[in-house]
């Protein structure tokens, strides 16, 4: 079965990788860790059972301890949630559950310590980003 791994040196995510479980390889230095794409702030968005918080992000942290992938901070002023080991913004983003109108987003503005809503079209123009469509 092919699953998602983390390859953790010295804490630090160094790697995320689609690999078979037979062909894992711990013998050199750092360690690879099961990750899940579903996983973000202790939820598993498809239903199924929890697995380490968060998934894997390059440069985020694993902590052993606590069994659990920490993303990149994404903003000095964000903070991180001690419950479910996501960071969170000092305002909340607006709308209900941080929902917006369909065809645009919330950004965050970190001189103003505020969001920003756009259309998604301003977003890729200011971004420099093209936003996946489903």
């Amino acid at each position: 079965m092919t699953i998602m791994y983390a390859k953790v040196v010295d804490n630090k995510v160094v790697a995320v990788a689609t690999i078979e479980a037979k062909q894992l390889d711990n013998s050199g230095q750092g360690q690879w860790v099961e990750t899940d794409t579903d996983m973000n702030a202790g939820v598993n968005l498809a239903g199924g059972t929890p697995l380490r918080y968060n998934f894997a992000q390059v440069g985020g942290t694993y902590d052993s301890q606590k069994d659990a992938f920490i993303g990149v901070q994404p903003f000095p002023s964000w903070k991180l949630n001690s419950t479910t080991l996501a960071w969170e913004a000092p305002v909340a983003p607006p709308g209900t559950l941080g929902e917006t109108p369909p065809g645009e987003v919330a950004d965050w503005n970190e001189s103003t310590q505020s969001w920003e809503v756009m259309t998604i079209a301003d977003f890729e123009k200011k971004h420099g980003i093209t936003v996946p469509t489903n």
